[in-house]
């Protein structure tokens, strides 16, 4: 294969960035949320659960005061929740015994124990809606859905909000969100001192965030973040709060919220997922100068890998000036860390892209002098020291073979001497590799471009004879041998008529 042949399966290996690339999707946040359970510590026993489904009817028969009747329908429709719970979690049994199972007839049948369980869970949380409505919605109001006026006898009811939570759950739970929103809104705005109060709020937050709908997702954040909730409820809305903002353009803002978020819940399990979060965040609107000092203002044990992750995301993101700059800084804040050649490596490669070969030529070099740190450092076979050699042996390969098919391609001199050190360096960093009987010939045959385009000067074609001469020495096979005493016997002939 000939250096320009090489050159062009090099650059078919690397990952291309459109010149404009285009964000198809806005990021992702990587923090959850964990909602309270309406359904916590309740367990569900079939048997018992029909004699208290009899009992709750007798006894809704027999009561006349609309708030203990309230009382017992919440119960029976809290029942089957649970049962909806419970054929949930035997579909999703069967399910799984489905994919493991072997024969087909066995896969059949527990295809169909799976759908008659979703069918009874389905119909279970349609028994607990047709409660909740007798809950939630006045007699005369019931057209309009979930969307009602509460009935005139339970407006004092203390268990409203419990009700409200729960029916809100289960319309989530059936991908209802539209149904979902009023009930929310209601026990958002009517029960503020209801435990449940933060997370409806982040419930309709969501619900407003997920259809873009930021301008109304923001007063609903602020609100559930200055609450009296847990650290990890007022940090998640933070972060959200953040991404709501940076949909409006307000980047200062959405950057604030986030390191907000981050430092209130430093010591708590959501930390490392909203420390993922500000790095994306800043890969959108921060700059590289600034990134290290934002970090280690607000994780300092933390801040050298999400200063790694900032790179790494910058370069999924095509930005490769960026990335460059992130990974020539961590270098600089941790020049003993065992990734520097990576690093350097991540460096030298995307260089390319931003349009400066000589740049690049000069980052390769101080990537073999990482390698030689790491050999001097490491013993062979160590890990960081293996990455480090094949990712040096690759990118030399490719950077020379990319300045040697340019020099083809220009005949520009200049080009000579930097093509002639590359090849250089990679027969003396790795003299035993495959390809460097190959590199040498290619060495050599630059050496020939060069006396070729300088046409008279006897000099370099003595010094192409010379290069042809080091590849024969080091061994070549039958028709690369041939090939390099033929070019070289022809430069030695340039060379002697040239110096008369």
């Amino acid at each position: 294969m000939n250096p320009a042949a090489l050159a062009v399966s090099l650059v078919l290996n690397l990952t291309a960035c459109p010149e404009a690339p285009e964000e198809t999707d806005p990021p992702r946040s990587e923090v959850d949320r964990q909602p309270t359970r309406p359904l916590a510590g309740l367990t569900y026993e079939p048997r018992d659960a029909a004699v208290r489904l009899a009992g709750l009817a007798r006894a809704l028969a027999t009561t006349r005061d609309p708030h203990l009747r309230a009382d017992l329908l919440l119960a029976r429709a809290t029942l089957h929740m649970a049962h909806a719970r419970h054929e949930l979690r035997a579909a999703l049994e069967a399910t799984l015994d489905r994919d493991q199972a072997a024969a087909p007839a066995q896969k059949q049948r527990l295809l169909a124990l799976a759908a008659a369980h979703e069918g009874a869970r389905k119909r279970a949380h349609a028994r607990a809606l047709a409660d909740f409505a007798l809950l939630v919605c006045a007699p005369g109001d019931r057209t309009r859905g979930f969307a009602c006026d509460p009935p005139a006898a339970l407006r004092e009811w203390q268990h409203m909000d419990e009700a409200l939570h729960r029916l809100a759950w289960v319309l989530l739970a059936e991908q209802r969100p539209d149904d979902a929103r009023p009930v929310l809104r209601r026990l958002v705005d009517r029960h503020p001192a209801s435990p449940h109060h933060t997370e409806a709020l982040l419930d309709a937050a969501d619900l407003a965030f997920e259809r873009a709908e930021f301008a109304g997702a923001e007063p609903l954040y602020r609100r559930a973040m200055n609450a009296a909730a847990p650290a990890a409820s007022r940090a998640y809305a933070m972060d959200r709060l953040a991404w709501v903002l940076w949909h409006l353009g307000r980047d200062a803002e959405a950057l604030s919220s986030l390191t907000a978020a981050v430092t209130l819940a430093r010591h708590e399990p959501v930390a490392r997922y909203l420390r993922r979060d500000l790095v994306q965040l800043y890969a959108h609107i921060g700059r590289p100068a600034e990134a290290h000092a934002t970090f280690a203002r607000v994780a300092p044990e933390q801040a050298l890998e999400l200063m790694v992750r900032l790179g790494e995301t910058w370069l999924d993101l095509c930005r490769p000036a960026d990335a460059v700059a992130a990974f020539a800084e961590l270098q600089r804040l941790a020049p003993d860390d065992p990734r520097e050649c990576e690093w350097q490596d991540l460096v030298t490669g995307n260089v390319d892209r931003l349009g400066d070969p000589a740049r690049q030529i000069a980052e390769l070099e101080r990537q073999h002098a990482a390698l030689a740190r790491a050999r001097s450092r490491w013993p062979l076979g160590h890990p960081h020291l293996a990455r480090c050699t094949a990712a040096t042996r690759e990118r030399t390969l490719e950077v020379a073979v990319a300045a040697h098919e340019r020099f083809r391609n220009t005949r520009d001199r200049a080009l000579a001497e930097p093509v002639d050190r590359l090849y250089g360096a990679f027969v003396t960093l790795f003299p035993a590799d495959a390809e460097a009987p190959r590199v040498r010939v290619y060495r050599a045959d630059a050496a020939w471009l060069h006396a070729e385009i300088e046409r008279r000067d006897a000099e370099r074609w003595t010094f192409a004879a010379g290069r042809y001469d080091e590849a024969i020495a080091a061994g070549l096979d039958r028709r690369r041998h041939d090939d390099a005493v033929h070019a070289r016997d022809f430069a030695r002939k340039h060379a002697a008529e040239h110096s008369r």
